[in-house]
């Protein structure tokens, strides 16, 4: 007689995007490893995607996935709170690899825009140099060429926080139904910037006109 060996799994996935066709393929690897599913929330069990999809919507916030085995009480617990997913696994060995192929499996599903537009680093290139382009007693602008890149950075701190704050999450929807966003997203995000670019460039022109008028 061989004493099995405990093991523990826990992971965390930030950034994802997951559609209903990748919710249903996590569910089927579950089931696929002998495990039965239980569907909640914070305030309900669910028998069901459509059950869920019908009391809270496409969007949920928060959404927990319970996987049990009722003979051996090997668990992997999934949960969903907004665009994060926390993964933990008790069990043996095959309860920590299947935690890790989990793990990998909703990496995948994270947008490459969220990688690109993180809120912090615009946030940091936007308000450390922008001691440089004033006069620390006057307050007037000295180096007025600080404030076109700096109106960039600006505008894509605010575009980027905005889309962190609504871009990404469980989408209940397949894939092909995502509708307009989903298909047109990549010329959407360009124009949007392009949009909010212009604006601030044409309001930080205004400024350098007026500062250049002032040496006159």
């Amino acid at each position: 007689m061989k004493q099995k060996q405990e093991t523990y799994y826990s992971g965390r996935v930030k950034g994802l995007l997951a559609f209903r066709n990748d919710i249903d393929g996590a569910l089927n690897i579950l089931t696929d490893n002998g495990l039965n599913i239980t569907l909640q929330d914070d305030k309900h069990i669910y028998d069901s995607i459509e059950e869920i999809i019908k009391n809270v919507g496409n969007s949920p916030l928060k959404i927990k996935i319970e996987a049990r085995n009722k003979e051996t009480y090997e668990s992997v617990g999934l949960s969903f709170d907004k665009s994060e997913l926390s993964i933990s696994c008790h069990g043996s060995e095959q309860m920590y690899s299947l935690g890790f192929r989990l793990r990998n499996y909703f990496a995948e599903t994270i947008p490459w825009h969220y990688k690109i537009f993180n809120p912090w680093i615009f946030y940091f290139t936007t308000f450390t140099p922008i001691t440089y382009a004033f006069d620390k007693t006057s307050g007037e602008i000295v180096r007025p060429w600080i404030l076109i890149p700096l109106g960039l950075s600006l505008t894509l701190w605010i575009f980027s926080y905005f889309l962190r704050k609504n871009a990404y999450g469980i989408r209940l929807i397949r894939n092909h139904e995502h509708g307009f966003w989903k298909r047109n997203k990549d010329n959407l995000i360009v124009s949007i910037i392009s949009t909010l670019v212009g604006a601030v460039l044409g309001v930080i022109g205004t400024l350098l006109i007026q500062h250049i008028s002032n040496y006159r």
